[in-house]
C-alpha cells in the first residue's frame, strides 16, 4: 500500500487510521514530515525503513520524508540499500520470498512538486532524474 500521508505524527492518534495501515504487509508512507529515525509501539509488528524529512528553510516545517513498513515475518527477506538521496527508500527483496528468478529492487519515493523550493536546494537533479539514478 502506498499513501501520501501529508504528515504522519498527527494521524497516529486515529485508531481507524492505524488499524488500516497495519492491515497491510508492506506500507509506503510518503511526505511524512518525520525528521528523525521513527519508532512507535503502534508498528511493533513491522520493520521500519526511513528516509528522513528535510528542513528547507529556517522557518516552517520539515518537508518530504518516506517511511516504509515491512511486516516482521518478511523482514528477513528484505535488505535496505543506502542511497545518499533525499526522500527515497530502496529495499532489495530476496527472490525466494517472491518466487522470482532474481531479487527485486523496491523503490519508494516522494518527489516534491515541480514548483517546490526543494529543487532550488538539491544537487541531485529534478524529478524522475533522481529515480533514474537510483535504478
Amino acid at each position: 500500500m502506498s499513501y501520501n500521508i501529508a504528515g504522519l505524527l498527527p494521524k497516529l492518534d486515529n485508531v481507524a487510521f492505524v488499524n488500516y495501515i497495519t492491515s497491510f504487509d508492506l506500507v509506503c508512507l510518503t511526505e511524512t514530515y518525520v525528521a528523525s529515525e521513527f519508532e512507535s509501539n503502534l508498528f511493533k509488528d513491522f520493520g521500519v525503513f526511513v528516509a528522513k524529512a528535510k528542513k528547507l528553510s529556517y522557518h516552517g516545517r520539515y518537508s518530504g520524508g518516506v517511511i516504509v513498513l515491512v511486516r516482521k515475518d518478511f523482514v528477513p527477506f528484505v535488505k535496505s540499500t543506502y542511497l545518499d538521496v533525499d526522500n527515497i527508500v530502496v529495499l532489495r527483496i530476496k527472490k525466494v520470498l517472491l518466487g522470482t528468478d532474481k531479487d527485486v529492487m523496491f523503490i519508494s519515493a516522494y518527489l516534491p512538486p515541480y514548483d517546490s523550493s526543494y529543487w532550488k536546494q538539491t544537487p541531485h537533479g529534478y524529478g524522475m532524474e533522481i529515480i533514474e539514478k537510483c535504478v
